[in-house]
């Protein structure tokens, strides 16, 4: 159960799956637009957009008390439930016809090859799972932790102590793709930041409204877009323009009243995010196939990365599979 409702969650979610869907709005041959806008604006993206749902995660994890409830097995099991059914399941359907799309026979189709893609999160057949096995092991780790506490705000020192932690482990030269831990790195310090993000603007709500401005967020967009080339090959610049961004994100979001569609899009945030690249690489090929330009393949993929999904929740709430659970567990339904 939320202790509060944050219309500016609703709003960054549809702001994050929009990047999303613009982050994989392009061809996957590079060469196609290589010189062009588009390439500066994904390097842009890729930034922050990740690491935005990462600090929604730990806002809310936070802002919630289903962990002390439920009790810390019960809790995470439905965290694995919700994460890693679609994540197996979507993987095994889609390995076999992918793999034989991309390489026109089952040769290489080993254990090893299925096992590799199912446990090195950044090879898996749809290569923006990463997300789901690495928060699911984000939400244990924060979750062992919050249970140990009793549910308890921590003591400024833990809190100190964990930061520092998440800092040095973001700056840990690893490169292992195993269980997505070079993206840990990433997922536990903004994770972290999501909480004490959630912790200030709980008890400084009204501050924050008067006292973050609509133009000092334009301003800090435009620093960090002027420094998005250098932060893209730099970890350590990369770092305070994402929280950047994620502050900017929040300040407009906190001048804006979410019409109902927003909140729509937002309550099945998931399932766009599991479903947006499947119908996009889908039009990807069929743009290559008439040799669309980058442009072109750009806007369609994009367009059909958010109708795709849409139709998708439409239709299968109109279908009787729509009360069982794994089914709805299956298409990223709570």
């Amino acid at each position: 159960m939320d202790k509060h409702y944050w219309k500016e969650i609703d709003v960054l979610y549809v702001l994050g799956i929009l990047l999303v869907i613009l982050g994989h709005s392009h061809s996957s041959d590079w060469s196609t637009f290589d010189g062009t806008p588009l390439v500066s604006l994904i390097h842009f993206i890729y930034l922050f957009h990740m690491a935005m749902f990462f600090c929604i995660a730990g806002f809310l994890f936070q802002n919630s008390d289903s962990l002390t409830r439920k009790g810390y097995p019960h809790w995470l099991k439905e965290k694995a439930l919700r994460l890693l059914i679609p994540y197996l399941l979507w993987s095994l359907l889609a390995l076999f016809p992918k793999y034989y799309f991309e390489h026109h026979n089952l040769n290489g189709l080993t254990i090893d090859y299925v096992l590799t893609s199912l446990f090195c999160p950044r090879q898996n057949i749809w290569g923006h799972f990463w997300f789901l096995p690495v928060l699911f092991l984000t939400y244990a780790l924060f979750g062992c932790w919050k249970y140990a506490n009793g549910g308890r705000p921590p003591h400024a020192w833990q809190t100190t102590l964990l930061l520092l932690l998440c800092v040095g482990f973001y700056f840990l030269p690893l490169h292992a793709t195993l269980l997505g831990l070079s993206d840990l790195r990433m997922a536990l310090l903004f994770f972290l930041l999501g909480i004490l993000g959630c912790q200030v603007v709980s008890r400084q709500e009204k501050w924050i409204k008067h006292c973050v401005w609509f133009f000092g967020s334009l301003v800090i967009l435009m620093v960090a877009w002027f420094l998005r080339e250098t932060a893209h090959a730099s970890r350590a610049l990369g770092l305070p323009v994402a929280m950047l961004m994620i502050l900017a994100w929040w300040c407009l979001a906190s001048y804006t009243k979410p019409l109902p569609v927003v909140t729509w899009l937002s309550k099945n945030n998931f399932t766009i995010y599991l479903f947006s690249w499947m119908f996009q690489a889908a039009m990807m090929e069929v743009c290559a196939h008439f040799q669309c330009g980058w442009l072109l393949t750009s806007a369609c993929m994009f367009l059909v990365g958010w109708l795709g999904p849409v139709v998708l929740i439409l239709v299968f709430d109109r279908l009787p599979i729509k009360n069982c659970r794994f089914a709805r567990l299956a298409f990223g339904f709570r």
